[in-house]
């Protein structure tokens, strides 16, 4: 790319080449060094990467005007490939790289970089913990050792033992590492040996590798900020678990058609649901990893969406074993708990088809309140004690989710003598129909209790 063309471009993007790369092509001359660097020192120029091929005859001047620059450009890669430098000249190229603050890779291959000589130099940049993640100094071959005679007689030439593998450049490159929290990868010596990281000392390799482990870490926590705040995005997970919401509650309905079962036992539609919610939990537990995010309005209002949709998945898979508990149940029982399923369900359905949110969210506390009820009315007409104590779960959900915790704390302080002889907050299946209409109970209590909280949050925003 000549440099009339790159001039071009900059004044057509407005000095903003954060997504171009460009190629010098060889630099001769002393004029087009001047050239290249008054174009390079652009006030306000963003470049992502430039690649500058320099003849020896100009490479020191270049880089003493390059790294002298008043006006750096924002730069991620820059790429010397075979540059020869002065000894100093070294020392002074990476003296004043840091002044590129936003460096992430750094291409030497083939230069005459010295890597005992030069070292130091190398490495008191790489102590202030530049924000380099690559840098590339592999060598055009593996530099060989005289010639030695092997016992059978026979003259070779043999490869040295890496120099940062182990010995005293390798612990003096690792000690100038121990500050560094950026660097990810080190290439250097033969292009082949390069690939390997067994040329490396495993402390340095520790090193690279627990700081690529921490960028990919960070990454993704601010994807998930990212992700959250999209509403698009965030939308597009409801919408998913809604959809898989409304057709569980249509196979509950149906009282002749088989569940079809997944391959961890749980029904097809749960696991279904599952999986945008399952999403979301992880981005939420990501972002919270986000000072910014933790501070925002935005947190709570997402942790108490999750504990809804959480609490409505909950419900249902009491539902689905209410729904399983009816063929073990007595005829007397099984009428009761199919008519409590099929009237929960129904009021239900209703509610979450209503397109306005706000009138769905209202209808929604109504059809909780009558649950709750439905339950109620259904514990006190069972006979046997197992679908009794499902019942009485389902309500404590139920109750919660209404009332912020209020009904669960209510129950634990009314049942206290009797949760301690049995030895558990929540009623065991010992019985059969009634604790499956009081776990169904339980999680309409909780349901109401999220909801709420839910609502609150969709009024304040």
């Amino acid at each position: 790319m000549i440099i009339d063309d790159v001039r071009k471009t900059m004044i057509e993007k407005n000095n903003d080449l954060s997504d171009t790369s460009i190629h010098t092509g060889e630099i001769n001359t002393v004029a087009e060094v001047d050239q290249w660097i008054e174009l390079l020192s652009t006030e306000s120029l963003k470049i992502n990467g430039i690649r500058i091929t320099l003849n020896p005859i100009v490479a020191d001047y270049f880089i003493t005007k390059f790294i002298g620059m008043e006006n750096k450009p924002q730069l991620k890669r820059l790429e010397l490939p075979k540059i020869k430098l002065l000894h100093f000249v070294w020392q002074n190229f990476f003296a004043g790289l840091n002044a590129f603050t936003e460096l992430e890779f750094l291409g030497l291959e083939h230069s005459n970089f010295d890597y005992e000589l030069d070292l130091d130099y190398l490495g008191a940049y790489l102590k202030d913990n530049p924000s380099l993640r690559q840098i590339d100094l592999i060598c055009e071959q593996t530099i060989l050792k005289p010639i030695v005679v092997h016992p059978s007689g026979l003259s070779m030439q043999v490869p040295p033992d890496p120099i940062f593998k182990s010995g005293k450049h390798a612990k003096k490159l690792c000690d100038y590492l121990q500050t560094n929290k950026h660097l990810m990868e080190f290439k250097y010596g033969a292009i082949f040996d390069s690939i390997s990281k067994t040329i490396l000392s495993p402390e340095i390799q520790q090193i690279l590798d627990a700081n690529g482990q921490a960028i990919q870490r960070s990454h993704a926590i601010m994807n998930a900020v990212h992700s959250l705040k999209n509403e698009y995005h965030l939308n597009g997970i409801i919408n998913r678990f809604q959809v898989y919401l409304q057709q569980s509650i249509k196979n509950l309905k149906d009282n002749h058609q088989a569940i079809e079962l997944g391959s961890n036992g749980q029904p097809v539609c749960l696991n279904l649901m599952f999986v945008p919610l399952k999403e979301i939990c992880n981005l939420f537990e990501l972002a919270k990893e986000c000072k910014e995010f933790n501070e925002s309005a935005l947190k709570d209002k997402l942790h108490n969406q999750i504990k809804y949709f959480g609490t409505q998945h909950a419900l249902l898979s009491k539902l689905y074993k209410l729904r399983g508990l009816e063929s073990e149940a007595s005829d007397h029982d099984k009428v009761v708990l199919q008519s409590l399923r099929q009237d929960i369900l129904n009021s239900w359905n209703k509610a979450v088809a209503i397109e306005d949110s706000s009138l769905r969210n209202k209808e929604m506390e109504v059809v909780i309140k009558n649950m709750i009820a439905g339950c109620q009315t259904a514990k006190s007409k069972v006979n046997d004690k197992t679908s009794s104590a499902l019942i009485k779960n389902i309500i404590l959900i139920l109750g919660s989710l209404l009332t912020l915790g209020i009904a669960l704390g209510i129950y634990a302080a009314v049942t206290k003598e009797s949760r301690a002889a049995r030895g558990s907050f929540f009623y065991k299946d010992v019985e059969i129909s009634s604790p499956a209409i009081t776990e169904v109970e339980n999680k309409l209590k909780d349901f109401a209790e999220d909801s709420e909280k839910y609502y609150a949050d969709l009024l304040a925003h």
